[in-house]
């Protein structure tokens, strides 16, 4: 989703696509997985955060990689070694924080999450 000022947050059932673009300007943005289905092992999430946060939330059993860079703000997952498995989910989140933060969350108050085939 691109998202400028106002737009609908992903939430809720839905099936996680393979790539998702996801920039946020002057605003916070939430990508809330924690219910999705994850039909491809590996998802990657092309995040630009500028003026604002993009958080991405995860259930537990996924495992997050980060390729990302913060200018004058910040690009970190949090939480996340404790909760991930090898047989999970990988999510690549890359992009950049400008002035901004993008930060990816494990929502430990749902189930761990698994595979759909």
């Amino acid at each position: 989703g691109l998202l400028f000022i106002e737009a609908s947050e992903p939430k809720g059932k839905f099936i996680v696509p393979k790539s998702y673009n996801a920039i946020s300007v002057l605003n916070g943005f939430k990508i809330d997985l924690s219910y999705a289905d994850f039909v491809h092992p590996i998802t990657t999430i092309h995040a630009v955060g500028t003026l604002g946060e993009l958080k991405i939330i995860v259930p537990r059993g996924v495992l997050v990689e980060t390729s990302g860079l913060g200018v004058l703000g910040e690009f970190e997952v949090t939480d996340q070694k404790p909760n991930a498995t090898s047989e999970g989910p990988l999510i690549r989140v890359q992009g950049v924080s400008v002035l901004g933060a993008v930060n990816v969350k494990v929502n430990k108050d749902v189930p761990p999450v698994r595979i759909i085939v």
